[in-house]
């Protein structure tokens, strides 16, 4: 959650650079609200369970999700 919150600090001068090229984004684009993710996780987990379940229910294979899990998480 902690690293969600801060990228807005690390992402700014992206968001803004697209909003030299697209002045009508909506103000809220590039925030991350802390409120915001945590509501999203909560219905997240009540819908699909767990991200191994969603990912299964999409019609991945355990070994596509294996593989996903080794590019995505450190050793």
């Amino acid at each position: 959650m902690a690293d969600y919150q801060v990228s807005y600090t690390y992402i700014q001068p992206l968001i803004e650079a697209m909003r030299g090229d697209h002045p009508d984004l909506p103000a809220f684009i590039g925030r991350s609200n802390l409120e915001y993710m945590e509501a999203f996780l909560d219905r997240f987990q009540k819908t699909f369970g767990t991200v191994e379940e969603y990912l299964r229910g999409i019609g991945l294979t355990g070994e596509e999700i294996e593989a996903l899990r080794a590019k995505l998480l450190r050793p």
